[in-house]
């Protein structure tokens, strides 16, 4: 009852400021009023802060000609106040100011005013020597933590053991903090180490311990995670997603179609238009009617605008995605498959399980959108595990990589059958509105070996925030950059990942984000894939065969 009453009368909030209005006072230093009190706190004494600068307006006139006596100096008048200030304390003068910076830890200095008052004092108080200007100013100066639920704060023997301690008497009042520390009896041999330790010092992951605890994973997530593993910490790991798209039924008529609903018209007409590059010239009305119905039912939801317009955007949407379906048609009928795959090392006792698509030639990938730099990691992550999967079942195989659209070759390479009798390629082929790309067939010695490596770098992903950028990467391996250096500076940076990116930049110890650019070959993806590629000269490593390689074909606009 009483800590209700107290916060009831403390959060009433009164129209006027009265000075000595009660026992407790809050004001700015003014003249003439600084009347004694038992304690007086001064706050914000840092350097820049306080004394104020003089401010010059274009429109004063005293500023233009040499100054005289009784011209009023703003820095002098607070030097004054905190003289005033200093002779009003009784008891105690108690000063505040940041003596680090939040974010990067540097040294922050006091008020020119706050340094005089030391020099005064260790001038006044000691008999000139270091060992005792440095006891005083440790028994005066009191340096609090950053976060308020630290150690020191709740520990008794925590000063102790830190030699480096200039407050030897760090307390808190607050006991919902200090619920935190308490621990069992069976840890209390060493008790800054295990309050440290349960803390801070072993990084969790409920999204990795889920895994762990399901034993088992899926295939899209393990590609969603290695395919930008910086990303997925700040969303899934940390909660940092954005705002959100404000999702209230629109109020106007749509006259155009913007780029995220091209998309997603993309996908809903993307049956119908594959149809149309593989249908006869009989089936070719039936595909007219169920085009135009799909037509119907979106122009009465206010998706697409009315006719004539809405068939006219719908018509340049078919033929900005008309060579994208005629490579899906040229890949052939692709059927399902379900497959399962026990790991290893740090997702020992997990498996791996999804659904592929599989055509004659290879593993087949489609994707509508024109930026494959969102993707093609994860997808390389998924051809390693095919091949661990299809090695596993067909030990005894011998694979001739199959390049796209190459007959011949096909038909002439041995059968890859396993016990069941079911043909299973090696190879995958990822198709997009740009490009296509193709991923030879690797041993199973070779792709058990990136498994391993690809495993690590999952579970790192899931506790730490990884030095990739995707953007970059895409334009060193397939792009015109031969440095990391001049990749970067190809990177928009203007989706999420960039977003991503520039936090954790920002929060490095470089105070430019252009001094921070990572190393695209320390991911592991993008190593193991720049062993596949035609090597650039400034690289220094022979090319590969041309049988075994990575194999990218991009459309320029």
């Amino acid at each position: 009852m009483l800590s209700a009453h107290l916060q009831a009368e403390l959060s009433k909030e009164k129209v006027s400021q009265r000075f000595l209005a009660g026992r407790i006072n809050f004001c700015n230093l003014m003249p003439m009023r600084t009347v004694p009190f038992k304690v007086v706190c001064v706050l914000g004494m840092n350097e820049g802060g306080y004394p104020r600068h003089d401010t010059v307006q274009s429109f004063d006139l005293i500023s233009q000609y040499a100054p005289r006596r009784g011209d009023r100096s703003r820095r002098n008048e607070d030097r004054y106040m905190f003289l005033e200030a200093l002779l009003a304390a009784q008891d105690s003068f108690y000063i505040s100011y940041q003596g680090f910076d939040p974010k990067n830890n540097s040294e922050r200095f006091p008020s020119v005013l706050v340094s005089e008052l030391q020099d005064v004092c260790l001038r006044s108080f000691t008999d000139g020597s270091e060992e005792q200007k440095s006891a005083l100013l440790h028994a005066w100066t009191y340096e609090h933590r950053l976060q308020p639920y630290n150690l020191d704060y709740f520990s008794d023997d925590a000063q102790a053991n830190d030699e480096l301690a200039t407050s030897p008497q760090l307390l808190s009042y607050n006991d919902v903090w200090r619920s935190l520390y308490e621990l069992p009896a069976a840890h209390t041999s060493n008790p800054e180490q295990d309050m440290q330790g349960d803390l801070f010092a072993q990084p969790a992951s409920v999204f990795f311990d889920k895994i762990i605890d399901d034993k088992q994973c899926a295939l899209s997530t393990w590609e969603a995670v290695l395919a930008n593993p910086l990303l997925h910490y700040y969303r899934n790991e940390l909660g940092l997603r954005g705002s959100g798209l404000d999702e209230s039924t629109p109020s106007t008529e749509p006259f155009d179609i913007d780029g995220l609903q091209g998309y997603r018209l993309a996908l809903r007409f993307s049956d119908l238009w594959l149809a149309s590059h593989t249908s006869s010239d009989a089936d070719n009305d039936a595909l007219l009617q169920q085009n135009q119905a799909v037509m119907d039912e979106l122009v009465l939801l206010g998706e697409i605008p009315q006719a004539p317009i809405g068939s006219i955007k719908l018509e340049r949407l078919s033929a900005k995605y008309a060579r994208l379906m005629s490579r899906v048609a040229d890949l052939g009928s692709a059927t399902a498959h379900t497959m399962e795959l026990d790991l290893s090392g740090a997702l020992s006792g997990c498996s791996l399980k999804g659904e592929v698509y599989l055509s004659e030639q290879a593993l087949v990938d489609v994707h509508f959108s024109s930026s494959a730099y969102k993707w093609i990691f994860g997808a390389w992550a998924r051809h390693v595990v095919w091949n661990v999967y299809v090695g596993r079942r067909q030990p005894n195989t011998v694979v001739v990589p199959i390049r796209p659209n190459d007959a011949a070759i096909a038909e002439s390479t041995p059968s890859n059958e396993d016990t069941d009798g079911a043909t299973y390629p090696k190879q995958s082929i990822c198709v997009w509105r740009s490009g296509q790309l193709s991923f030879p067939a690797l041993s199973l010695g070779q792709a058990e070996i990136f498994l391993t490596q690809l495993i690590e770098c999952f579970a790192q992903a899931c506790v730490s925030p990884q030095s990739f950028l995707p953007e970059q990467a895409y334009h060193l391996l397939f792009g015109s950059a031969r440095t990391p250096e001049s990749a970067y500076t190809l990177s928009r940076l203007d989706d999420d990942s960039g977003l991503a990116w520039q936090r954790l930049a920002s929060l490095s110890e470089h105070t430019e984000l252009a001094a921070h650019i990572p190393e695209p070959f320390a991911y592991c993806c993008c190593e193991q894939m720049s062993s596949f590629l035609p090597e650039k000269p400034e690289r220094g490593r022979a090319k590969a065969d041309p049988e075994t390689q990575i194999v990218i074909e991009l459309e320029r606009s």
